[in-house]
């Protein structure tokens, strides 16, 4: 707790947004913010802009990765709603249907993954 008095990140979040960080950091570099607003422009473009047949790809690529999240969130309502109604005893079908839900957590998380790259690099 000490830490967080004196204003410092244990978890190493300060910055995190892609701005300059607040805090001791504008002393330890110096005091001058115009180190800091350099630093800032110069890392912001690094995902490059797609045009042409690349964003057309991105796109139909977006639009189904969209459709598959639409499918995957109603099979886990469908899956939570079947755990509801399962016997609470039966420790071997929540398990199972446990897993299946991990699954579809699992794929949604990379799909998500991929769809924010992608909206990206589209410039969306």
């Amino acid at each position: 707790m000490e830490q967080l008095k004196r204003g410092e990140d244990p978890l190493g979040l300060e910055g995190a947004a892609g701005g300059p960080a607040t805090g001791g950091d504008s002393a330890a570099n110096g005091g001058g913010s115009a180190d800091a607003a350099s630093a800032a422009t110069t890392t912001e473009p690094e995902a490059p802009k797609l045009s042409g047949k690349a964003y057309a790809d991105a796109s139909r690529r977006v639009s189904a990765i969209e459709r598959k999240l639409e499918k995957i969130a109603t099979q886990r309502e469908q899956l939570e709603a079947q755990m509801a109604a399962h016997d609470p005893s039966d420790y071997a079908g929540l398990n199972e249907l446990n897993g299946q839900l991990q699954a579809l957590a699992a794929e949604s998380d990379g799909l998500e993954a991929e769809w924010l790259d992608l909206s990206e690099q589209m410039g969306q």
